[in-house]
């Protein structure tokens, strides 16, 4: 994980199309991005993904891939998937920036001298 000093994430509401297995069969759906950072992504979705598994989607004309690393299910929404984003696909706010967005930096912890 980045250094939390260096940590800056989106939250958002944007409309995207998402690429996965469902019981191994592959399915393309279009889901709402949550949030998303560097290295992770929170995806909701209407049907669940397998944990551990490849899901891609495209935002805004980009690409991005990763394993599915903790799925919850919320009754009145659906299903939120938690994105570990590949190495090779790290988002950058070069390649875009959520429409509807606010962004959140995260403040480094603080230690504490005893």
């Amino acid at each position: 994980m980045p250094d939390p000093a260096e940590m800056t994430n989106w939250l958002c509401s944007e409309l995207i199309t998402v690429l996965y297995t469902v019981n191994g069969r592959p399915l393309r759906a279009t889901a709402n991005l949550e949030e998303i950072s560097q290295s992770w992504a929170l995806v909701l979705l209407d049907r669940s993904p397998e944990c551990g598994s490849y899901l891609s989607f495209i935002a805004q004309g980009q690409e991005l891939r990763g394993i599915v690393k903790e799925i919850r299910y919320e009754p009145l929404l659906g299903w939120f998937a938690c994105l570990e984003l590949d190495r090779r696909s790290q988002w950058s706010e070069a390649w875009f920036r959520p429409k509807h967005g606010l962004q959140v930096r995260v403040a480094a912890p603080v230690s504490s001298a005893a």
